[in-house]
């Protein structure tokens, strides 16, 4: 087993359920800010994007800021992208500041994984009608009103993780399909992370 403990969490796991049944549905395009390093940090939410949408994933270094967490882990920005999607990564201006933040648009509305995973919401569309042009038809006021005001808290327990985790391996124990990231599921994250050091050392 990896240690992606997030994947045990029930709010992480509602939102693959969703993704699953066509609630929440894609192209997405989302913004991930991450702290404290490539290895340390951004690949526990690499790790989520992958196990949300399973798919592979190339990569773009957008920015190599040179910067480097606990001596020898980058902090670079980068793009993920599959043939429908992307997610931009960027660090945390302070490279000292524990800060994991994201914000996904998705084709029927806005998903927030917000503090780590301790908030997420989930905003739909307004019921509207946009013809051919998309978001860009609003007027600034209108834009501001495509997303519901009804704001949706998807209940999470991430101050639980190892209680959901120890859950988890019980399941495992028995044969049980479980959440838990287990034998070639680590392989793409931890591929991304090579790609993308590989990347900045060319």
């Amino acid at each position: 087993m990896v240690n992606f403990i997030r994947r045990a969490e029930p709010g992480v796991k509602q939102i693959k359920e969703r993704l699953k049944n066509g609630y929440i549905t894609g192209p997405f395009d989302g913004t991930i800010w991450y702290s404290r390093g490539l290895s340390n940090s951004a690949i526990h939410f690499i790790d989520l994007i992958t196990h949300w949408l399973e798919d592979t994933f190339s990569i773009k270094i957008v920015s190599d800021n040179k910067r480097v967490w606990d001596g020898n882990d980058p902090e670079p920005k980068f793009l993920i992208s599959n043939k429908y999607s992307s997610f931009f990564f960027s660090p945390h201006p302070n490279i000292n500041m524990n800060f994991h933040h994201a914000e996904i648009f998705a084709k029927n509305g806005r998903l927030v994984y917000g503090d780590g995973g301790r908030s997420i919401n989930w905003a739909p569309h307004q019921a509207c009608s946009l013809g051919n042009k998309g978001i860009e038809a609003f007027s600034e006021n209108e834009s501001r009103s495509y997303f519901s005001d009804s704001v949706e808290i998807i209940p999470n327990e991430l101050e639980l993780v190892q209680f959901h985790v120890v859950n988890e391996l019980a399941k495992l124990t028995l044969g049980k399909q479980t959440s838990l990231c287990i034998d070639d599921q680590a392989i793409l994250p931890h591929q991304i992370i090579e790609k993308i050091r590989n990347s900045l050392s060319d």
